[in-house]
């Protein structure tokens, strides 16, 4: 059986001729960023500001989009299965969601924290992600997990990886405040959530 093949942008750090941009399928909005990073930045504030859900697909998306304007800048690799997710686009989507949802001092309690923890620890659905370099990544994801919660940490800290819809840091969003998360759960991610997860609304 043939593996399936997509395009991935070859070097983030170098810009595309014609610069970094993309086409918002809902507002048909041009957005342009002077970065790889800039464009992820406004194409979340350009969702926040228009009530659209913040997911994880919003990375291949931008990035399809990138190489279907200029595929010389692109190079085709392996497709990951459906709902696996790649390390790079964890670590990025999770910043994205820091910076959207994550304000000031608001997190949820020790207590609520690790309950949350123990729900995601048993779960099926809580997948370690594609990618063979952890090691590159763990700093990144060290500090999103301490600008969260700082020095604290729950019981199952250690068992705690990835949700296979969501495309969130467990380790990270167990601290976030639940209002605001689901704020940014689309329907579609919300229906596929297994019924004993903390975030699903009903």
């Amino acid at each position: 059986m043939a593996t399936a093949s997509m395009l991935k942008l070859r070097d983030k750090s170098i810009g595309p001729p014609g610069g970094w941009r993309f086409r918002q399928p809902e507002s048909g909005m041009l957005i342009r960023g002077g970065s790889w990073s800039g464009l992820l930045s406004r194409v979340k504030q350009h969702r926040k500001a228009n009530g659209y859900p913040i997911t994880i697909e919003i990375l291949r998306q931008v990035e399809a989009f990138m190489c279907k304007a200029q595929p010389d800048a692109c190079v085709e690799v392996d497709d990951v299965p459906p709902r696996t997710f790649r390390l790079s686009e964890v670590v990025s989507f999770t910043g994205m969601m820091l910076e959207s949802i994550f304000t000031g001092s608001e997190r949820a309690d020790e207590v609520e924290a690790n309950r949350r923890a123990s729900i995601c620890a048993g779960c099926e659905d809580n997948i370690e992600v594609e990618g063979n370099c952890v090691g590159c990544a763990s700093g990144a994801i060290q500090r999103m997990v301490m600008r969260v919660c700082g020095d604290r940490a729950t019981q199952h800290g250690d068992l705690l990886h990835t949700c296979r819809h969501c495309g969130c840091l467990n380790k990270a969003q167990v601290w976030f405040p639940l209002r605001l998360l689901q704020g940014h759960t689309g329907a579609a991610v919300n229906d596929a959530l297994p019924r004993h997860c903390w975030k699903k609304k009903t």
